[in-house]
C-alpha cells in the first residue's frame, strides 16, 4: 500500500511538471504599471479599412493594382473605446530590462519553439551592441511581445486600436515608416471582405454586429496581425489601413511593437 502510495504521488509530480512546460511564467513588474510614456486615445467610431474613394486614390496616386490592398477593403465602421498606447516603439533598453527581470525569454534560454531562429540576431548574448538602446527592438517573436507587454501590465493593440490611433496622431511617434508593429489579432485572408457582408446581413435583420479580434476556429493559428509600413517597405505600405500576416514565430529586422493598456474587453 505504501509503494503504491509513493507511486501515485510520483504519478501526480511527473504531471505537473510536464505541464509547467506550458505556463506562462512571466511575472508583472509591480514597479512599472504605469501610464508614464503612454498617450491617451480617447475612444469613438471610425471606418477601418478603405472605402471605394480612398482605394481609387491609393491606385491613381501609387499606379498599382487595386489588388494590392485587397486585405484592406472595404472600409468598416467600428467602434473603439478609450485606451493607453505607447508613445515609441519598445526599445532595446526596455526589452534588455525585461529579459533580466523573465531570463526565460533571453537569447540563450528562449524555447525554440516560440521562435524560427532569428530571435535577437543582432544582440550579443544578452546585450544589444553599443550606441543601439533607444533603437526599436527587432528580430523579436510575437510570444515574446505579448510577454513583454504582460510583464509592463499592458497587452499588445488590436488592430483596430492600432489603426484609430494612427488615423487620429494624438502625438504618437513613427506610426508609419520606422518598423512595422505587432497586433494581438491573428490573421485572416480577406476577413474586411467576409465582415463586410456579415455586417450587411445582421443589419438586414436588424441585429448588432459586435468586432471580434480572435477566433478559434476561422483564423489562423501561425500567423498573425502587423502593422505599420517599414521604412525599407515599398510606398503601397506607407498608409494608415496597411496590414499583412506574419508568422507569430518570426523574428525580422522589419518588425517590433508597442504596447497598449486599458479596456481589454475593446470594440
Amino acid at each position: 500500500m505504501k509503494n503504491l502510495s509513493l507511486l501515485v504521488l510520483l504519478s501526480c509530480f511527473l504531471c505537473l511538471a510536464s505541464l509547467s512546460a506550458f505556463i506562462d511564467t512571466t511575472h508583472i513588474d509591480q514597479h512599472a504599471i504605469s501610464k508614464k510614456g503612454m498617450v491617451l486615445v480617447k475612444g469613438g467610431t471610425f471606418y477601418m479599412g478603405l472605402d471605394s474613394s480612398q482605394l481609387k486614390d491609393l491606385v491613381a496616386k501609387l499606379n498599382v493594382p487595386a489588388s494590392s490592398f485587397s486585405q484592406e477593403f472595404p472600409a468598416n465602421k467600428t467602434m473603439v473605446r478609450s485606451f493607453y498606447m505607447d508613445k515609441h516603439e519598445v526599445t532595446n533598453a526596455d526589452f534588455k530590462k525585461f529579459i533580466d527581470a523573465n531570463p526565460d525569454w533571453a537569447k540563450r534560454y528562449i524555447s525554440d519553439s516560440f521562435h524560427n531562429g532569428n530571435y535577437l540576431k543582432e544582440w550579443d548574448l544578452d546585450s544589444y551592441k553599443k550606441g543601439t538602446e533607444d533603437q526599436p527592438v527587432v528580430y523579436v517573436c510575437w510570444y515574446a511581445a505579448k510577454a513583454y507587454a504582460k510583464w509592463k501590465g499592458k497587452r499588445l493593440p488590436v488592430e483596430a486600436e492600432w489603426e484609430y490611433a494612427a488615423k487620429n496622431g494624438v502625438g504618437l511617434q513613427d506610426m508609419d515608416g520606422s518598423v512595422s508593429e505587432f497586433c494581438v489579432d491573428q490573421w485572416k485572408k480577406d476577413a474586411y471582405a467576409e465582415r463586410a457582408e456579415r455586417v450587411k446581413e445582421l443589419l438586414l435583420s436588424g441585429k448588432r454586429y459586435n468586432y471580434q479580434h480572435r477566433s478559434l476556429k476561422a483564423y489562423s493559428a501561425d500567423s498573425i496581425v502587423i502593422r505599420g509600413g517599414k521604412v525599407s517597405g515599398p510606398a503601397a505600405n506607407h498608409h494608415h489601413t496597411w496590414r499583412q500576416g506574419y508568422g507569430n514565430k518570426d523574428c525580422s529586422a522589419t518588425v517590433g511593437f508597442r504596447c497598449v493598456a486599458g479596456n481589454d474587453s475593446q470594440i
